[in-house]
């Protein structure tokens, strides 16, 4: 994450923006609603963190897990479903799945997430052709978890940042 960039300069100056993960922050968060009744609404966003230690961190998969109960909301965006734990990845409500580099991680993110939601009767194959066509010009799988369904939306090029 590159905290100069862009898209994070109209935030409100009551956001912390930060280079690296600090854990100690989604801690202090929960410590916090902890004290005082879920009073504050925080909510936390990784956005393309690279860091072995993001995905191993014990805050993150509590972030995902237990303090959803106390007001801390999260978006978590990661270039490949491998930089996050699968802890992580089971415990998400939403998921976006856009395109991917390779197929061999259209296999993987089928197996992981969208064979349950694609037309049955398909082979693996096809499949990945399926969603490769699905996944062209800014479309992606909106997956809501909370309700077991499946969507196809697309991002305008402007929404894309193109």
């Amino acid at each position: 994450m590159n905290a100069q960039a862009d898209i994070y300069k109209d935030l409100p100056k009551n956001v912390i923006i930060g280079d690296r993960f600090h854990p100690e922050i989604l801690k202090e968060c929960h410590q916090i609603n902890t004290i005082s009744g879920n009073k504050y609404p925080f909510w936390i966003c990784t956005d393309d963190f690279v860091d072995k230690t993001i995905k191993n961190s014990p805050e993150i998969t509590r972030l995902l897990t237990i303090y959803r109960n106390a007001n801390m909301s999260s978006i978590q965006s990661f270039q490949g479903r491998t930089l996050m734990s699968a802890v992580g990845r089971n415990s998400c409500n939403y998921v976006c799945i856009l395109k991917q580099n390779t197929t061999q991680e259209w296999y993987n993110v089928i197996k992981e997430f969208l064979s349950m939601y694609l037309p049955t009767g398909m082979t693996m194959p096809q499949m990945v052709t399926f969603c490769q066509e699905a996944t062209k010009d800014y479309q992606f799988f909106m997956i809501n978890a909370l309700d077991g369904e499946c969507y196809l939306t697309k991002l305008t090029r402007a929404q894309a940042g193109v």
